[in-house]
């Protein structure tokens, strides 16, 4: 789902109007390692002209200059889509699509093998398919009986 912007902005600003001081250098070095350049380079100079966030211009600069791979760059893309109107097909590709880019960007490196990371999360959508559906089924049960 597409991150509703008022809360990541919230998040952010609360945190730089409490912290004593902030290491910028730190935040390029993670913003390096966790594949978030696409996402910052668009969000801390956004915060800065609407929001007049304190954020030196060496940082911005140097945030400017980072070029983020095509992975992550198409990984921010799709997060930002709202495909939940979409025809089922769209939904399907493009939801498997943002979850193979997760999974090479965040958990290749890790002890998951790619087979045990999508066979448990289709597992999940579809336990959650089918409870949702048994609540509808209860609801509308409660429903009926209320009538009666």
């Amino acid at each position: 789902d597409p991150v509703p912007p008022f809360r990541w902005v919230a998040d952010t600003m609360m945190i730089v109007r409490n912290a004593r001081s902030i290491d910028w250098n730190e935040i390029l070095t993670l913003t390096q390692k966790f594949h978030f350049k696409p996402f910052l380079k668009k969000a801390f100079p956004y915060l800065k002209q609407e929001f007049g966030m304190d954020i030196p211009d060496s940082f911005l600069s140097a945030l400017d200059k980072i070029q983020p791979a095509s992975l992550e760059v198409e990984y921010h893309q799709l997060l930002a889509k709202d495909i939940r109107e979409s025809h089922l097909f769209y939904m399907i590709w493009y939801g498997m699509k943002k979850r193979i880019i997760f999974y090479q960007l965040f958990l290749k490196n890790k002890n998951s093998s790619s087979f045990d990371y999508f066979s448990t999360w289709l597992l999940n959508r579809l336990k959650a398919k089918y409870f949702v559906k048994k609540a509808e089924n209860i609801t509308s049960d409660l429903r009926v009986a209320n009538t009666v």
